[in-house]
C-alpha cells in the first residue's frame, strides 16, 4: 500500500486502530512483561558483545581472563533462557489474543441478521476467523513491540559505538537517515 493511499483513509485506519487496542487492552501486562523480557535478553546480548570484545582483546595481548570468559558463558546461557521465555510468552500471548479476537467475531456473526450473513461464502468466514485474525494478532503482539525494541536496539548500539569510537557513531548516526532516504526514493523507482 502506497504512504498517500494510508494518509487519504486515515479516519478508517484510526477506527480500526482504536478497534484493535480495545481488543488489546486486556492483554497490556502480558505484552508489556514480554516486551521487558525482550529488552533484558537484548541487553545482555549486548553485555554479551562486550564482554567477547574484552576476550578477544586479551587474546591478543596473550592473556587469559577467567571472569571474562566465565561471563561470556553466563551471558549466553542466561541470554537462551531469557529468550525461549521470551518466545514461549509471545506465543502464548499471540494465542490467547487471537482465540478472544474470533470469539468476538463469531459472537457477532451469530447476533447479526441471517439475510446479511448469508451473502458471504462460508470460506470467506472461516478466512476472517483464521488468517485476518493472525494478521491483527501479529500486528499487536509482534509488529509494535518489535518496532519498539528495533528502536531500543539502535539507541544501545550507537551509544555503545559512541563510548568506543565518537567520529563513527557520529558518522553512521548521520549516514543512517541518508541511507534510508536513498532506498526510498530507489524504492519508489523500482515500483514504476
Amino acid at each position: 500500500m502506497d504512504i498517500l493511499e494510508t494518509l487519504k483513509n486515515k479516519d478508517e485506519n484510526m477506527r480500526l486502530v482504536k478497534w484493535m487496542i480495545k481488543l488489546a487492552r486486556p492483554y497490556y501486562k502480558y505484552i508489556i512483561t514480554a516486551l521487558i523480557i525482550s529488552l533484558v535478553s537484548m541487553v545482555i546480548g549486548y553485555a554479551g558483545t562486550i564482554i567477547g570484545k574484552y576476550i578477544v582483546d586479551d587474546a591478543t595481548n596473550g592473556e587469559i581472563n577467567i571472569r571474562n570468559i566465565t561471563f561470556m558463558g553466563a551471558s549466553t546461557i542466561i541470554s537462551i533462557l531469557v529468550g525461549m521465555v521470551s518466545s514461549i510468552l509471545g506465543n502464548y500471548i499471540s494465542e490467547k489474543f487471537s482465540f478472544s479476537v474470533r470469539v468476538n467475531i463469531y459472537d457477532d456473526i451469530q447476533r447479526s441478521l441471517w439475510h446479511k450473513i448469508s451473502g458471504f461464502h462460508s470460506e470467506d468466514i472461516v478466512t476472517r476467523l483464521t488468517s485476518d485474525v493472525n494478521f491483527i494478532s501479529d500486528g499487536l503482539i509482534g509488529i509494535i513491540p518489535s518496532t519498539f525494541l528495533i528502536i531500543c536496539q539502535l539507541l544501545i548500539s550507537f551509544f555503545i559505538l559512541f563510548h568506543y569510537d565518537r567520529e563513527i557513531a557520529v558518522f553512521a548516526l548521520i549516514l543512517g537517515p541518508i541511507g534510508t532516504f536513498v532506498m526510498l526514493f530507489f524504492r519508489q523507482k523500482y515500483k514504476k
